[in-house]
């Protein structure tokens, strides 16, 4: 059995990783199957390098993307993810009905003056409220000074508050 030593390399699949995966010496039969699956990995960037070009021409033909991308965190594919599964905005009466549809209203439970609050809604939408937790997390960890790395750095982070 042979023994390759991977290279130290943050991604095997970037420039140096690739440069090792074509160069490192290994039986015929596996340098066949791994050319063939560098080949396929080519390919397939090629594909996805193409329908993200077409998904941004046609994301800028809608205003709609262009306000999105405006909150910090939100970038193209998040901005298209929400508003196709949204579909007409219009359809919500009330900013209230948006938000349970998106899954971030947390379950209320009210019994005479008690108001207790649960979790939020797992039984919506979970595309939009991935994307939605996703983008907020692509703006905590932004470079860019913004709002919400100031709100999560006030809060605490991680800690739960009871």
């Amino acid at each position: 059995m042979e023994r390759v030593q991977p290279p130290a390399v943050s991604d095997l699949f970037g420039k140096k990783g690739r440069a090792f995966l074509e160069t490192v010496r290994i039986r015929e039969s596996r340098r066949l199957a791994l050319d063939n699956y560098l080949k396929l990995l080519d390919e397939l960037n090629e594909r996805i390098t193409m329908v993200e070009q077409i998904l941004e021409e046609k994301a800028e033909l809608t205003e709609e993307v262009g306000w999105l991308r405006t909150i910090p965190g939100i970038g193209l594919h998040n901005a298209v993810l929400i508003l196709s599964e949204l579909g007409e905005v219009a359809q919500f009466s009330r900013p209230q009905g948006l938000v349970c549809y998106a899954g971030l209203a947390p379950k209320v439970a009210q019994s005479g003056d008690q108001v207790r609050y649960g979790h939020i809604n797992r039984q919506s939408n979970g595309f939009i409220r991935w994307a939605l937790i996703q983008s907020a997390w692509s703006a905590v960890l932004s470079s860019t000074p913004n709002r919400f790395q100031r709100i999560y750095l006030e809060e605490g982070e991680g800690e739960k508050r009871r």
